[in-house]
């Protein structure tokens, strides 16, 4: 933030002054800090593949460029598409996205087979799921969903609610 390379406004979201996933003083590893410059680098963004180790931080190495775009640039639509190879994956990211991107104008949702038809549907079952859960991940997501989620193929396919974070995997 000091050189100009990422927005002060990443400074602003909740998810880095509550600690979560990282501090705002965090260090940062080495993949990761080459990665968000050459990313985030106005005169010359660059193309980039990070190979690592489960644990290693790979996602802050795209997730921080998206953000620090969306967050510069707020225009509507999908402006981001993330692709895993099974469900599981876009279920534990889509948590990830949820802290996040709490108390943020950013709008994120999955489309898989998982995907709701309708979002009213899909909301009595989230608060549903939410009253079942454990007070400890509840805590976690004080709203679920989220106001800025997409929870339904409705949204998407007939009200032009196209999130700018889409997480899907590769059969979709």
């Amino acid at each position: 933030i000091r050189e100009g390379i990422v927005s002060s406004q990443l400074l602003d979201m909740s998810c880095f002054q509550q600690g979560k996933p990282l501090t705002v003083n965090a260090t940062l590893y080495t993949h990761q800090a080459l990665a968000i410059r050459k990313l985030c680098d106005p005169g010359n963004p660059r193309n980039i593949v990070v190979s690592s180790g489960t644990g290693s931080g790979k996602t802050e190495c795209f997730l921080i460029p998206i953000l620090n775009d969306l967050l510069i640039d707020p225009t509507p639509g999908v402006r981001a598409v993330l692709i895993y190879p099974l469900n599981a994956l876009v279920n534990d990211q889509l948590d990830r996205l949820r802290i996040l991107l709490r108390n943020t104008n950013i709008t994120f949702g999955r489309y898989t087979s998982e995907l709701e038809p309708k979002a009213e549907r899909a909301r009595k079952q989230m608060e549903k799921e939410w009253q079942e859960m454990e007070p400890e991940r509840r805590r976690l997501f004080p709203q679920y969903p989220m106001p800025n989620e997409i929870i339904g193929r409705d949204q998407i396919q007939e009200q032009s609610q196209l999130p700018q974070i889409l997480i899907t995997n590769y059969a979709m």
